[in-house]
């Protein structure tokens, strides 16, 4: 686990903001689509 954070914090800190924005936005979508198909 600690080091998927790893990757995923070197993953984020080569974002800039507006695309971590982006991602962040994609990933609350799709929590809200599971949840509706759910």
């Amino acid at each position: 686990m600690e080091a998927a954070e790893a990757v995923l914090e070197a993953f984020n800190a080569g974002l800039t903001d507006e695309q971590r924005l982006r991602v962040a936005l994609a990933h609350e979508m799709a929590e809200n689509m599971t949840v509706i198909a759910c």
